[in-house]
């Protein structure tokens, strides 16, 4: 089963964690994070293993002292680019916004594997091709409906910790809406609640952001459009930026 990407997107105008990168390592800093985004969506797709041999190879390989990449990596871990929870326990590089990318990538693919421990979205917002492997997750030989799985394995011990009340804003705003901002919260909480979902929707609805920028729920069909929407809205601008790293 494929789970490289044959290309990645990259921004033109860099946000401010990689500006900032840039400016305490120079050109080598912002070189390093791109090889590493290629290793990443070259192989496993949305994360790669990051201990001292695989460093010291990577080192080697792209030139640069592995003292100084470890130094490049620990602030790039300071500054949000790979996210620090997982690197600590899993050791492992990844990002809420490589996943979105992973996703968009495969979306037309029969399937793809995700491990569950390693996974920084919110369960709504899975393609249905997504697979999930690992801890307490049973696969399916068949393509897995994510909310349909929430509720078995909820029901099996509560083992889900990020479930949302949400039916009754669902049934308000419609399911992409709702989705958009469950999976906004979750990436500034880790757990999305129904009263952070509330604040996020009303003050974007009232100014005219986020979901809401010149955009009705009825125009967004489909998953792929919503991620289209994801970047076209927080994609550039820095401190608001959700999946975009």
């Amino acid at each position: 089963m494929k789970q490289s990407l044959d290309d990645f997107g990259l921004d033109c105008v860099m946000n401010d964690k990689m500006q900032l990168l840039e400016a305490a390592y120079g050109i080598k800093g912002y070189a390093v994070i791109i090889k590493l985004f290629q290793r990443i969506y070259g192989g496993d797709g949305y994360y790669c293993d990051w201990n001292d041999d695989v460093r010291l190879l990577f080192a080697s390989r792209i030139g640069v002292g592995a003292n100084l990449l470890s130094e490049i990596i620990e602030e790039a871990i300071k500054r949000g680019i790979f996210n620090k929870e997982l690197f600590h326990k899993y050791k492992i590089l990844t990002s809420a916004g490589i996943q979105v990318r992973f996703l968009k990538g495969t979306v037309r693919r029969k399937e793809v594997e995700m491990r569950r421990e390693y996974l920084l979205l919110n369960y709504a917002i899975l393609n249905k091709n997504v697979h999930l492997t690992g801890k307490n997750v049973v696969k399916n030989s068949k393509n897995v409906d994510i909310p349909e799985q929430r509720k078995v394995e909820e029901s099996k011990g509560n083992e889900i910790k990020d479930k949302v009340e949400v039916e009754d804003l669902y049934k308000t705003y419609g399911k992409e809406c709702i989705d958009y901002y469950i999976a906004r919260t979750s990436d500034y909480y880790g757990y999305p609640t129904r009263n952070k979902i509330i604040q996020f929707l009303s003050q974007d609805k009232k100014n005219k952001k986020g979901f809401f920028t010149n955009t009705k729920e009825s125009e967004i069909q489909n998953f792929d459009e919503l991620l289209d929407k994801f970047c076209e809205v927080w994609g550039r601008r820095p401190r608001q930026q959700i999946f975009l790293i």
